[in-house]
């Protein structure tokens, strides 16, 4: 539409009257119901047909276009001085940009000196209708290409961006990837149709003026600030510092053919100076708080109990506590500043004033309004806010909204307050006063404290009840709390009881006896004159031992003890001059007290002991002296015939068992016993002599068996002992067949019967402690169910039965040192094979044939053909 500006300077060149009459005509048009074009555009003979994905932007018209009003063609003759250029694009068929100073300029823009950032609070807000709106205006240079220029406007996406870094962005990934930057309008993704039919020139008029709304950037501001409170971007003026929110608008005009094109003229998007008015204001709040407090006097002794002459002090508390305050009368007050800094008047069409959060109104004095204010004037309103119940603490925030006439521009400005600080208080500070005393207990205090005092009552002056009153005095001599405390006098006497516990003490003396017991032994086993008893080898022998307990006692240590209680029935503590105690025969006791003190309304008690020569009966005498009274108390002395404690009453027994002096084992513990379960008392103790325990050796084996016990108290010992001398016939060094020891052992049935001979203790020797009850490898049978199964042509019992033969001839003593390797091939097998698996051999097979032959080698060292030879002396097969 027009040509280049020639005109397009700083708005510093233009004079402020000019400013100010383009100002006033520009806004006149935006605020009408309807703009009346100056010119009629010629027909568009090529114009296409607009369908529902086109914007009609054509002359004389006004679009809704995504919620933004477009208005077309503004009628405002106005030099470039009243705009404000932010983008400049030039390029054909199509031109793309976006402002910034990055350097040099990423896209179509054009001319640094209209394409710069755009700092949110530049761009003037403005009132239509009800409404307010953000104006940018959108200046075509198409007026000199035939016919009437049309072209499309593809894109017009505008963003607001809380980043340092917008004025310099150099790519339109720097704010449409940036998520501190939000999108505050587009087109929609439809094409805006448009025309530069009506210009009359450079600077002549606006091609399109352009109102998005106001919410749009609220919304955005208040996503890019959730929490913290955003910056104040009202509109300052053009020369106002930036407020850290910048405007990025991003275009798209023209098309790569047709008759939507642009030409190589440029088009810039501008915003208008529009006059402005500052706002200042001030929030003072106010509130009343009213202190309450309490007052609590107590007194340690309500009532005392003296003597006569007796003189007590008593305790006053008198505890005052603030306990908090009422706030009330809350108001906030202060002044609104609207000044004019431009060069023509401006005129106040309304103030409001709210306060959040709550969205409470706050009415504004401002006189009468409209109100005019003359350039470089201002305007003082003054407000005051009263709440009717607390509106909490706040922090709360008060703004106020200026609204001019005629060019419709919304202003505004907020002060926090909070009701923290009372600015009157009430009973900030008291004094205490007390009628027991003539000066009050203290003067202007802000705090609670605590105050002591005592009294001296003195009997028989000061007899009977004695009251008072303690008070807290607020503001204005108003007594805001009492309370009182009493205190009686009477005149009593003190009381002395008593108590006597006689006692005395058991002393036990004991005596042990050890034996052997003769009648255990086996016939022709024993000598009971020598303790001599006599075995064979690999037999053992059962010895028993009686250990006799058997005690004497004495009493002694006869004494009495007791208590000495003085009672106080007074309400002061008294203090005795003495306290004495004396038995029947002139025996004095000695008397303990904690002190010769007796507490107030309370009891003083002493202990007393007396060490006695004998159990009779005596007389027990206490005197207590007060104020030079002497008072008494007695009690009877009677012994009974239990004792009071025994003395090494019961007794540990213990066992030794010794060999040439070395102990064998640890000491048997054989059990405690006192005097009262009976005397004397006899434990029995068995040892077994032979096998692992206790093993007995070829030749004479001697033993001292030693019965000790230890008194339970003094810890006295006393012992009693007894030697045995067992001789082991041996024969060293033979086998034995498998016979043998199949009959030799304790589940065999004579043995189980009590017949035949004793049990070999070599069976006890076989790992695992189970005997003849050890389990057979994989057999799933005992040692001795081993031994008592038939072979009936099983290979494997065989072996079996001359293998165990063998190990047990070889725990018994006897050289195996012919049958190592044959023994070592039979357990390998009984670890691979069970009985039924080698039942289950036929014919000539190798491993039957080995088990065959290695029971005919073990067979042959079990009959003594191999090896040590066969036992043929002392043992009976």
């Amino acid at each position: 539409m027009e040509t280049p500006h020639a005109a397009a300077l700083p708005s510093t060149h233009r004079t402020r009257a000019l400013m100010a009459a383009a100002f006033l005509a520009l806004a006149s048009y935006a605020c009408s119901d309807q703009a009346t074009p100056v010119a009629t555009a010629p027909e568009h003979p090529n114009l296409v047909v607009v369908d529902g994905t086109d914007y009609d932007l054509n002359e004389g018209t006004t679009a809704q276009v995504n919620g933004a009003t477009w208005n077309f063609a503004v009628p405002f003759g106005v030099g470039t001085g009243q705009l404000n250029p932010f983008l400049s694009v030039q390029a054909a068929p199509t031109e793309e940009g976006f402002n910034t100073d990055a350097s040099p300029f990423p896209l179509n823009e054009t001319r640094s000196n209209f394409t710069n950032p755009l700092p949110l609070n530049h761009v003037p807000t403005i009132k239509v209708g009800n409404g307010f709106f953000r104006e940018f205006i959108l200046d075509a240079n198409e007026a000199n290409s035939l016919p009437d220029a049309q072209f499309s406007i593809r894109t017009f996406d505008m963003w607001v961006c809380n980043d340092p870094g917008a004025p310099v962005y150099d790519a339109l990934s720097d704010f449409e990837n940036n998520a501190l930057c939000k999108k505050v309008y587009d087109l929609a993704g439809r094409v805006g149709r448009a025309t530069d039919a009506a210009t009359k020139g450079s600077g002549n008029f606006l091609d399109y003026q352009i109102l998005i709304p106001e919410a749009n950037f609220q919304n955005a501001i208040s996503q890019l600030f959730p929490v913290n409170p955003p910056p104040n971007c009202t509109y300052q003026g053009v020369e106002s510092a930036a407020c850290g929110l910048y405007i990025v608008l991003h275009v798209k005009l023209g098309d790569t053919s047709g008759d939507w094109v642009v030409g190589s003229t440029f088009e810039e998007v501008s915003t208008l100076q529009r006059p402005y008015a500052t706002v200042t204001k001030t929030a003072t709040p106010a509130f009343k708080r009213t202190y309450k407090w309490e007052i609590e006097k107590s007194v340690d002794k309500s009532t005392i109990t003296m003597f006569p002459g007796q003189s007590t002090d008593a305790n006053y508390d008198v505890v005052v506590t603030q306990t908090g305050f009422d706030d009330s009368e809350w108001a906030v007050s202060g002044q609104v500043t609207i000044q004019n800094p431009s060069d023509v008047a401006v005129t106040v069409n309304s103030v409001t004033d709210l306060i959040q959060p709550g969205n409470i109104a706050v009415t504004v004095d401002c006189g009468t309004l409209p109100a005019v204010i003359a350039a470089g004037g201002n305007k003082v309103c003054t407000y005051t806010k009263t709440f009717a119940t607390s509106p909490g603490a706040g922090p709360f925030t008060n703004t106020v909204q200026i609204e001019l006439a005629g060019l419709s521009v919304v202003s505004g400005v907020s002060a926090p307050f909070s009701f923290t600080t009372p600015t009157s208080e009430v009973n900030k500070t008291v004094d205490v006063t007390d009628t027991n005393l003539p000066d009050p207990l203290a003067n202007d205090i802000s705090t609670g404290s605590t105050y002591k005092y005592k009294l001296p009552f003195t009997c028989n002056e000061d007899e009977g009840k004695h009251d008072n009153i303690a008070k807290v005095i607020g503001d204005g001599g108003a007594v805001l709390d009492q309370d009182d405390a009493s205190v009686t006098v009477s005149c009593e006497a003190i009381t002395v009881t008593k108590n006597a516990s006689p006692t005395f003490d058991r002393k036990w003396t004991w005596r042990i006896d050890k034996t052997i017991d003769a009648t255990a032994f086996l016939p022709g086993t024993y000598d009971a004159n020598t303790n001599t008893a006599t075995v064979n080898q690999n037999e053992a022998l059962d010895v028993k031992y009686k250990l006799t307990l058997n005690a004497s006692s004495a009493d002694q240590g006869f004494k009495v003890t007791g208590t000495i209680t003085i009672g106080n029935p007074s309400a002061s503590q008294i203090a005795l001059t003495s306290v004495r105690d004396s038995i029947t025969g002139n025996i004095l006791a000695t008397v303990t007290c904690p002190s010769l003190n007796v507490p107030a309304e309370g009891t003083l008690q002493c202990s007393y002991s007396a060490n006695l020569p004998n159990k009779d009966s005596r007389v027990n005498t206490a005197k207590v002296v007060l104020f030079g009274e002497e008072y008494t108390g007695t009690a009877q002395i009677t012994f009974g015939s239990t004792p009071a404690n025994e003395i090494d009453e019961c007794v540990n027994v213990q066992d030794v068992l010794s060999q040439a002096g070395n102990p064998i084992g640890d000491p048997v513990n054989v059990g405690n016993w006192c005097a009262s379960q009976g005397l004397p008392k006899t434990f029995e103790v068995t040892k077994t002599f032979g096998g692992s325990l206790i093993p007995i050796s070829c030749g004479t084996n001697t033993f001292n068996n030693e019965g000790e016990f230890t008194t339970n108290d003094t810890e006295t010992t006393g012992s009693d002992d007894v030697d045995i001398v067992i001789n082991v016939n041996c024969v060293q060094g033979c086998t034995l067949t498998q016979g043998y020891w199949k009959t030799h052992n304790a589940s065999f049935k004579a043995l189980r019967n009590g017949k035949g001979p004793a049990a070999d203790p070599t069976w006890n020797l076989l790992p695992g402690g189970q005997a003849e009850n050890t389990i057979f490898f994989l057999s799933g049978q005992t040692w001795f169910e081993v031994f008592n199964t038939v072979p009936g042509g099983n290979a494997y019992y065989t072996l079996a039965h001359q293998y165990m033969a063998a190990v047990l001839n070889g725990l018994a003593g006897a050289d195996q040192s012919a049958v190592t390797t044959a023994l070592g091939e039979a357990k390998t097998l009984f670890e691979t094979y069970t009985p039924a698996q080698v039942a289950a051999l036929k014919g000539n097979n190798a491993t039957k044939a080995q088990f065959i032959s290695l029971a005919g080698t073990l067979g042959s060292y079990n009959e003594g053909l191999i090896g040590p030879g066969h036992c043929t002396e002392n043992v009976s097969q």
